[in-house]
């Protein structure tokens, strides 16, 4: 495994969304869970968050699987 190309395309990923989701990186369902129970996002934001994270999920199942 090449484990620089990971790590570039992992902070690559972290940096574009962070842009996008306003500097709160929450790409993890305990992430988000823990962002809730401390009242740093509203239970709107948290369920809206967990719903796009399993729906990446599945895209990249499904993506992966049309592939190989």
């Amino acid at each position: 495994s090449n484990y620089l190309a990971h790590g570039a395309a992992l902070a690559t990923a972290l940096f574009l969304g962070a842009a996008i989701s306003g500097d709160i990186f929450i790409f993890n369902p305990a992430i988000a869970t823990s962002m809730m129970v401390a009242n740093k996002i509203t239970q709107i934001d948290y369920i809206l968050y967990l719903i796009v994270e399993v729906l990446g999920a599945l895209a990249g199942f499904i993506l992966v699987k049309k592939i190989w």
